[in-house]
């Protein structure tokens, strides 16, 4: 089975670990960036999530950007 990062603003992270949850349910092999330490936005929890958000798409088949509306975020 193939596996999936799902890409999303940290506005909608409710969401995106729901689907996240429901891909896994259904045996999808599911990443996502998760969250940061503190949930304070720092410019080194910024660097560490993306760095971990790279690392976790170059290890799945695909991307899913999970853009409610649109919007993406940065």
């Amino acid at each position: 089975m193939k596996s999936v990062f799902i890409a999303g603003s940290r506005k909608f992270s409710g969401d995106v670990e729901k689907l996240a949850r429901l891909l896994k349910s259904s045996g999808v092999r599911t990443a996502t960036a998760g969250k940061t330490g503190s949930g304070k936005d720092t410019p080194e929890s910024e660097k560490e999530a993306l760095i971990r958000a790279f690392e976790r798409i170059e290890a799945s088949d695909m991307a899913y950007v999970f853009a409610c509306d649109g919007y993406i975020g940065k």
